[in-house]
């Protein structure tokens, strides 16, 4: 780790880091993605079905068992109960258990999908699941999955993060505050405060400034005048494909609560633009577009629930259930432990929009470098860079390195992000942990 993020491990326990990589070229083409996206490159139906083996051992009954409670923590679901009575003759559903009594569990090959989805919210279950699968177990596994839907995408990238780390999420959580408290002794910023400071951290370029409140009645009248016909002006020039996405999310002018936030765009549900947006689409109204998609495709295919979806929730939120009261309320005053989840939300919807990128964007560009090839040199924030950072800087390392693996997971499965993105995403990735992620 750099010096700006000297609280990683002990220095006997710190890895040797990679050798950084010089600078890429900016003229140079992106990453071939043939030669970083091997891990989805085989045919799904070619592939043969990955399963868990699950039990093949004695369990001896403690206080409180029962028969659904030990199909659960053991099989992972009450519905294997039927299983567990077959092996067990001896059982009956009308049979109390006794502390002390054995219970067969029975040897059972489960596809590995279902049994990740039944150990989801048993931390200490999934762990030992999936850590116990080979790498050529867990790439065809990939590899199978690929093409079967999205529901699953965000349990799949939590176990690639558990693989990662060979830690639980109650590990990392553990490992995340420790490293939080070695900065609260440097920096005098408890962790608390410093999961409350977080939002500070985004990295921003200056908007147009909120002028609604401030502005006449008689301003008010024709900015909110003027919207149907820019709507319909930036509906003209809008691709087709990102119409579609509008079908669901249309665009509705709510410049009070807009302007509180400072948002040119938010999506909840449906499109609330303001008066910083209505500035951007009248002067241009194709530069609008790219954040469309960043909001109504990005976030909400990364994550329908950021506490279960979020890499990073599963970790602060661990973190923030471990501090005294006082230290949660500090945490609560600003971004809590959701606000670490943002880095990857956040570059995964960016890396949506670049292919919808120009210089003439009224957003942050992802890149310092266009879909065409050509560099910006408006001054903008380069968010994929900047939030990788923010990763590497503010979580554990080992943390950090699961949170990059997870998320590049995710990125190389969405065949939405277009090969170039992915590309530039694992070039920048490199050149900021100084390792492939």
């Amino acid at each position: 780790r750099d010096e700006a993020a000297p609280y990683g491990p002990e220095p006997e326990d710190e890895p040797q880091p990679a050798p950084r990589p010089a600078r890429r070229d900016p003229d140079a083409a992106p990453a071939d993605p043939a030669e970083v996206d091997a891990i989805t490159a085989a045919d799904p139906a070619q592939t043969p079905s990955v399963a868990a083996s699950l039990g093949g051992y004695t369990h001896v009954v403690a206080s409180g068992d029962t028969l659904d409670s030990i199909a659960r923590d053991e099989l992972g679901s009450t519905t294997y109960v039927g299983e567990l009575l077959r092996a067990n003759p001896q059982l009956s559903r009308r049979r109390a258990l006794h502390p002390g009594d054995e219970v067969e569990i029975p040897a059972l090959d489960v596809p590995l999908l279902a049994a990740m989805r039944n150990f989801a919210h048993d931390d200490v279950g999934l762990h030992h699941l999936v850590t116990h699968l080979t790498d050529t177990e867990w790439a065809t596994f990939l590899a199978e999955t690929r093409r079967r839907g999205r529901d699953d995408e965000a349990l799949i990238a939590r176990a690639q993060m558990v693989r990662t780390t060979d830690k639980t999420f109650g590990q990392m959580a553990a490992s995340q505050r420790a490293f939080m408290e070695r900065r609260a002794e440097d920096t005098g910023e408890s962790v608390g405060t410093q999961l409350a400071a977080e939002f500070d951290k985004w990295p921003r370029t200056p908007g147009v400034e909120d002028d609604w409140r401030e502005a006449t009645d008689e301003q008010r009248a024709l900015w909110t005048a003027s919207f149907p016909a820019v709507r319909d002006a930036v509906l003209a020039v809008t691709p087709p494909e990102v119409l579609a996405m509008l079908d669901a999310h249309p665009l509705v002018w709510e410049p009070e609560s807009m302007g509180a936030s400072n948002y040119t765009l938010y999506s909840r549900g449906v499109m609330l633009v303001g008066v910083a947006w209505l500035v951007d689409a009248q002067k241009d109204p194709t530069s609008v577009i790219p954040t469309f998609v960043h909001e109504a495709q990005g976030h909400p295919s990364y994550a329908k629930d950021p506490d279960q979806d979020y890499l990073a929730s599963g970790v602060f939120n661990g973190v923030f259930e471990s501090l005294p009261e006082e230290e949660q309320a500090k945490a609560l005053k600003g971004a809590g432990p959701i606000g670490y989840g943002y880095f990857e939300t956040e570059i995964f919807a960016e890396l949506m929009e670049w292919g919808y990128d120009t210089p003439q964007s009224a957003s942050d560009h992802a890149f310092d470098v266009a879909p065409d090839g050509k560099e910006y040199d408006d001054g903008r924030v380069k968010e994929v860079e900047a939030f990788l950072k923010l990763i590497r800087d503010d979580l554990e390392p080992t943390v950090a390195d699961g949170v990059l693996s997870g998320l590049w997971l995710r990125i190389q499965r969405d065949e939405r992000i277009i090969p170039a993105a992915r590309g530039l995403f694992y070039a920048t990735a490199v050149e900021v942990f100084g390792h492939e992620p």
